[in-house]
C-alpha cells in the first residue's frame, strides 16, 4: 500500500508533455515510426506517380485527359481519396504529436522540418473546403 502511494505521490508532478517524452523518446519508438513514415511516404509517392500517367483511373472527371481516352470510369476514385485523405491525417496527427513531446516547442516550430510539414499538409486541408470544378473549367 505505501509502494502505491508513494508511486502515485511521484506521478502527481509529472505533466502528459513529460509522460509521452518518457513513452516516446525511446529509440526504438523512434527508429519504428521514421521506418513507417517512410514507407507510407514511398507508397504515395509511387501512388501520385501512378495517377499522373492514368488520371481516368483515379477520376471520372480529371483535369487533363488522354486524345485517345474518350470516357473516364475513375474505378480507384474512392479508395484514391480515401487514402489521401487518411495519409495527411495521419502526418498532421503526428505532427502534432511531435510537436507535443518537443522541450522547446517555439524553436521545433520555427525548424526547416515544421515548415515542410506545415506547407505539404495545409494545402490538402484548404483544397478539401474549396469546389475544384469551379475554377477548373
Amino acid at each position: 500500500m505505501i509502494e502505491d502511494d508513494q508511486y502515485q505521490n511521484d506521478k502527481k508532478g509529472v505533466t502528459f508533455q513529460e509522460t509521452l517524452q518518457e513513452k516516446l523518446n525511446k529509440k526504438w519508438v523512434t527508429i519504428s515510426m521514421d521506418v513507417f513514415n517512410l514507407t507510407v511516404t514511398v507508397i504515395m509517392q509511387l501512388i501520385y506517380v501512378w495517377r499522373s500517367f492514368d488520371m481516368c483511373y483515379f477520376d471520372k472527371k480529371p483535369i487533363w485527359v488522354l486524345e485517345e481516352q474518350e470516357e473516364c470510369n475513375g474505378e480507384a476514385e474512392g479508395w484514391y481519396y480515401t487514402l489521401v485523405i487518411v495519409t495527411h491525417v495521419y502526418f498532421l496527427l503526428e505532427f502534432i504529436l511531435r510537436v507535443l513531446i518537443q522541450k522547446y516547442q517555439v524553436k521545433f516550430l520555427t525548424s526547416n522540418e515544421s515548415f515542410v510539414e506545415i506547407f505539404t499538409t495545409v494545402p490538402l486541408l484548404i483544397s478539401l473546403s474549396v469546389d475544384k470544378r469551379s475554377y477548373i473549367s
